[in-house]
């Protein structure tokens, strides 16, 4: 029998629409309120009788998302920060459990939901983008197989070598690795000589294993490139060995323009093939005229920009170059080169005031509706606001003089990327001081330039300080004390200091320092005044103990693990607990593929219960539909060392598990409905049902039935009758102690239409 109450989530499934979301890091949420229903096939909730949109929900314990249509979303990957989230079928958020791409790639989602990247887990790693890595040696030096698991020997140690040195342009050559290599090194322009000419700059690329050199003036003829010993982003210790090469390297290649982008719809950025050294004569018109747009252009870069904010809309804008130059001096290959641009205004919608939030006596956030050009003006009180950046151009953060009591926040002059200008906002706030500790609310660790850092989480923006860490550390399955001989100290989540991105509510500490954080599984104790807030009064943070582990756990382990004992099932059939020998890998224990009931997977979750010898499996609802014996085997689980379990198979007795709901609801009298459940239930009582009225709830008076006695039919009476007939009339069950007579919990919180 199909039920309609929401089941948990597949930890095996693919992806689905993938949908972008502005919103708080999920152990960071706000959560929005209300009743849930369900029409057409999808769930939506209503607060105060408006249906939320683009927010959050918690309801019993598990997170759900509601899109901008209202619609709970579900079997959906959704983006938080700089994390992505997965929502199961049934819209919860999936927490520490592998999911299955269509491509056939693994991912991983951590505690507090967040997809784990840069990281093992188990014996297997996470690479950048969070698929799991196969058939290739890690960035901290260990093969993994095809199946993913690591092969269990050492690190894989071919020499770092520098591999080429070859001139791109006139000022500019490509020097190429092996291996990826060291930022601060691969950085320093001492490192590396160009024959006569002087380096300006050595950037990094992204593939870490290439750095870009640009020397000041143009190279031409034989030069000799030497690159100093550069050490491994890996292993600080093995560095290349010294490199020389000659080259004679005349630029003779004729630029282009590569392509041309509108970063806002009143600005035109043209990318051209390589450095330029001028741009020659730059005439711009439209309808004919001559207009006064000079482009923004740095000799030694390959971009100009033209401002269109004067020009006319949807008209074409003709740009012609004559004469413009690389910085080998060959002319464009085209000249004059003639450009077309256009400024499109496809958006004519004026930005909002989404919220506005005053954080303490010095500081108030503003969201707006969508990405501004730039900082809004905004007073509170008599106070001004001052802004430095947004991290997404929607949230501003700013900062005020102290001020207390009532006041009145107004928010103006603000325009949208397309110069769409907003209307002014005007609100009365209560600003008091902040009295609240930040809160450490999740952590992880994360890879940036092949460094491992604990990124730590927090419940509001904070500064770093430092402290002294204590715990514990597990090797080799050998438990021993950790301490830190000295403070350490943390640093911003930022990009200047090699994140991913810009979080104000996160710190990160550095952990590649084999001495101070040797490989091992911790469990440590963050202590209080690691950070403190930004309020006028700074607050610290409490002490607060976090699990991570830093490398590949070695061991040397042979023996198959086996199940013990029979698998146990919950009282109310909705989980089935198995207990293997020993400790079990995260991917294949939690791979519900693994488990299943006379040759049907009908597992939906997995996640370790207390340790992780110990899985708990969540039954899809309704996969059970008579009770009887059912044999239940487990196969292609793993230990630690990747040793296979011996396949297990035991008959084991199950209880059906489809949930009984709410069939129908028949007015029979003015002031009485007769509900009928889909089977029988334990005896309903007079608290467990709601009525609505033209979405009004009423007062009911008793619910006739026999007490203890299973019966599939309630009666309620309502305290005053019904008196007109074309308002809806709606009934609910509320009460979560109805079940089924197998234990099943019935549907709750469904509105039900009374015919």
């Amino acid at each position: 029998m199909k039920k309609s109450n929401k089941s948990l989530i597949s930890a095996v499934t693919a992806f689905s629409t993938v949908a972008a979301m502005v919103a708080p890091a999920t152990t960071a949420m706000a959560a929005v309120t209300g009743e849930w229903s369900k029409a057409s096939g999808s769930w939506m909730l209503y607060n105060n009788g408006q249906v939320v949109k683009n927010a959050w929900s918690m309801d019993a314990g598990k997170w759900y998302y509601l899109g901008a249509d209202g619609v709970m979303a579900a079997s959906k990957w959704v983006k938080s920060g700089s994390a992505w989230y997965y929502l199961g079928a049934n819209g919860a958020m999936v927490e520490k459990s592998w999911v299955k791409h269509t491509d056939g790639k693994w991912y991983y989602l951590g505690s507090g939901g967040a997809m784990v990247e840069n990281k093992w887990v188990g014996n297997y790693y996470l690479g950048a983008g969070g698929a799991m890595a196969v058939d290739t040696v890690t960035p901290d030096g260990y093969k993994v197989l095809a199946s993913g698991a690591w092969d269990g020997k050492d690190k894989v140690t071919a020499a770092i070598k520098v591999e080429s040195a070859k001139a791109i342009n006139a000022t500019q050559l490509l020097v190429t690795f092996n291996k990826e290599v060291d930022k601060t090194d691969a950085e320093t322009t001492t490192n590396y000589s160009v024959g006569k000419y002087t380096v300006a700059t050595a950037k990094l690329q992204d593939d870490k294993k290439s750095v870009l050199i640009t020397t000041t003036a143009a190279m031409s003829g034989t030069s000799l490139y030497i690159v100093q010993p550069i050490k491994s982003a890996i292993d600080a210790t093995a560095k290349t060995a010294i490199f020389t090469n000659v080259e004679t390297y005349t630029d003779t290649v004729a630029p282009t323009v590569l392509k041309v982008e509108y970063p806002t719809y009143d600005t035109a950025k043209v990318t051209f093939s390589e450095p330029m050294s001028a741009l020659g004569n730059v005439t711009v018109t439209q309808d004919g005229s001559v207009l006064n747009v000079a482009p923004s252009f740095t000799a030694g870069t390959n971009v100009a920009t033209f401002d269109l904010s004067s020009v006319t809309a949807n008209k074409v804008v003709s740009v012609v170059i004559v004469g413009a130059r690389d910085t080998g001096s060959n002319l464009i290959a085209q000249n004059p080169t003639m450009l077309s641009l256009t400024k499109t205004k496809s958006d004519t919608t004026a930005p909002t005031v989404s919220s506005i939030d005053v954080l303490s006596d010095t500081r108030v956030s503003v969201t707006f509706s969508e990405k501004l050009k730039a900082a809004p003006a905004v007073t509170v009180g008599e106070k001004t606001v001052t802004f430095t950046t947004s991290e997404d151009g929607m949230t501003w953060v700013g900062t005020f003089d102290t001020i207390t009591g009532v006041q009145q926040v107004k928010v103006s002059e603000f325009k949208d990327m397309s110069s769409n200008a907003g209307t002014t906002v005007t609100m009365l706030k209560q600003v008091s001081k902040d009295t609240t500790k930040p809160v450490l609310v999740s952590s992880e660790v994360k890879v940036f330039n092949s460094k491992s850092y604990l990124v730590l989480n927090f419940s509001e923006e904070v500064t770093a300080d430092q402290g002294i860490i204590k715990g514990t550390r597990v090797k080799d399955y050998v438990s021993n004390t950790f301490t830190t001989t000295t403070a350490v100290t943390p640093v911003a989540y930022t990009k200047a200091n090699g994140a991913d991105v810009d979080n104000t509510k996160a710190v990160m500490l550095d952990l590649s320092n084999d001495t101070t954080f040797p490989v091992g599984a911790y469990t440590v104790s963050i202590p209080a005044g690691f950070v403190k807030d930004k309020a006028s009064t700074p607050l610290v943070n409490d002490a607060k103990s976090v699990t991570f582990t830093k490398g590949t756990l070695s061991v040397n382990d042979t023996t198959a693990p086996t199940v013990n004992g029979v698998p146990t099932i919950s009282a109310d059939n909705k989980t089935v607990t198995v207990k293997f020998s020993e400790s079990m890998d995260y991917a294949t224990a939690l791979n519900v593929a693994n488990y299943t009931v006379s040759g049907q997977t009908i597992f939906t979750n997995a996640i370790f219960s207390g340790d992780n010898k110990t899985v708990t499996l969540t039954v899809a609802p309704g996969t059970i539909t008579y009770s009887g014996d059912r044999l239940i085997q487990v196969s292609g689980t793993r230990d630690l060392a990747g040793n296979l379990n011996t396949t297990y198979s035991h008959v084991v007795d199950f209880n059906e598990n489809v949930a009984p709901y709410v069939a129908s609801a028949k007015l029979t009298a003015a002031d009485t409905i007769s509900v009928t459940f889909s089977e029988n239930v334990k005896a309903t009582t007079a608290t467990d049902f709601e009525v609505y009225i033209a979405g009004v709830k009423v007062t009911t008076g008793a619910v006739t039935s026999v007490s203890d006695v299973a019966t599939k039919t309630a009666t309620i009476k309502l305290t005053s009758p019904v008196t007109d007939l074309s308002k809806a009339i709606q009934v609910k069950l509320v009460n979560t102690s109805t079940v089924d007579e197998k234990g099943n919990a019935a549907v709750t919180g469904q509105l039900v239409s009374v015919q």
